[in-house]
């Protein structure tokens, strides 16, 4: 016979489980309370996917004006030659590390949105990821702007309509409710391996702590139902790693194909972009990281047949300079293409070329798209709630990319 579980052992079990999930114990209970209510039969519902690249991603190196003089005259030794490059026409180009992308949009299925930014720039990475964050360049605001589409379409406050998963970001703050944050799929695997004579010595033991508590029980029942619910797995031999960003949109789609009512994640790839010096190489490496696990991601969902609910939305805080820096690099820029990746978009091209004539007073390429009119585009023809209900009161440009 297993040995009764110590209040010591219980409270460190439990406070395993609910880091699992990125919680507090206070917001745990309420997430639990809450969750045993929720109904995660299959669903149809749109699903919108948040991924952020965070450090400034080259994107004049990521799609490539190869059919543009300027370009290698801005670029005389990071630039990428033309027999370097994924052609998408005679002008613009992949960089050669992205044939799954390449593959994708030759699926119809990606849109890339070009020169995308907003007024004045900033070239601060905290303060540009904020701004892009909360949908709001000229004030602080303490809710972001997927975190105002729940408070618009979360009318039953359910704890797990939106996630965050290993990403640090004021995208998912809402006024209504605070949703989980699960800072990393591993822990969650442990929650889920939990040996059985473990399980039943949590359970007589948290039964007996919480008696008379409904939201003590309510925490056990929710922890094993949510275990239940998303069959977390490690990655599949379709994704490049076990790991990291990987492991991230793995367990995303794992989630969608569970039937969690969950219909909004946000996540990031940190790291990696901030490239000052010796770009070419650095580069190459981490928007292949990029590539292959985006396209996993992509296959996985198709494999799973929910490719059709879901919107993946790619972008960065801001792009680089026109001009190489004298140290192989680029320095902090301004506007930069934004991916749409889905089974229900009009892939495509959006937006003008970039204009190495027309240049603004730093020298870096003027914005021709609001970055508020692709979140707007989102929420409305995506989401189903207005631009301005989540633009505090204004309305942008709608792309034509559904």
């Amino acid at each position: 016979m297993s040995n009764p579980m110590s209040r010591r052992e219980f409270l460190g079990l439990s406070l395993k489980t609910m880091t699992a999930f990125g919680l507090t114990p206070l917001l745990f209970n309420s997430f639990a309370e809450q969750f045993v209510k929720a109904d995660s039969v299959a669903s149809t519902d749109p699903v919108l996917v948040v991924i952020q690249l965070t450090g400034g991603n080259d994107g004049l190196n990521t799609i490539i004006p190869y059919g543009i003089g300027a370009y290698y005259d801005a670029r005389p030794t990071i630039g990428y030659k033309q027999n370097e490059v994924i052609p998408i026409n005679n002008t613009l180009a992949f960089q050669q590390s992205l044939k799954g992308l390449s593959s994708i949009y030759g699926d119809g299925k990606l849109a890339i949105i070009q020169n995308v930014g907003y007024p004045d720039s900033s070239r601060s990475h905290f303060e540009a990821q904020e701004i892009w964050q909360t949908s709001s360049p000229n004030r602080i605001e303490t809710t972001g702007w997927v975190g105002r589409y729940t408070d618009l379409a979360n009318e039953k406050k359910d704890p797990l309509f939106a996630l965050t998963v290993g990403a640090t970001t004021k995208a998912l703050d809402a006024k209504n409710l605070q949703y989980p944050r699960i800072d990393d799929p591993r822990a969650f695997k442990f929650v889920m391996h939990a040996k059985a004579d473990e399980i039943a010595r949590r359970d007589r033991a948290i039964s007996a702590m919480y008696k008379n508590f409904d939201r003590g029980l309510s925490a056990l029942i929710a922890s094993d139902r949510l275990v239940k619910t998303s069959k977390y797995q490690d990655p599949t031999s379709l994704y490049p790693s076990k790991y990291g960003f990987s492991q991230r949109l793995s367990f995303i789609a794992q989630c969608i194909a569970s039937g969690l009512p969950t219909k909004a994640y946000v996540t990031e790839l940190e790291g990696g972009f901030d490239e000052h010096e010796s770009e070419r190489n650095s580069h190459a490496r981490v928007l292949s990281t990029v590539d292959e696990t985006l396209y996993a991601f992509y296959q996985d969902l198709r494999q799973r047949n929910v490719l059709d609910r879901v919107v993946i939305v790619v972008y960065s805080e801001f792009g680089r300079r026109v001009h190489e820096n004298a140290s192989g690099g680029t320095d902090h820029g301004t506007a930069n293409p934004v991916f749409v990746i889905g089974g229900k978009v009009k892939g495509g091209l959006y937006g003008d070329l970039p204009n190495f004539h027309n240049l603004d007073a730093f020298g870096d390429f003027k914005y021709g798209i609001d970055f508020r009119s692709v979140f707007g585009t989102l929420a409305e023809s995506w989401m189903g709630v207005p631009t301005k209900s989540i633009m505090f009161g204004k309305t942008y440009e709608t792309l034509p990319i559904f």
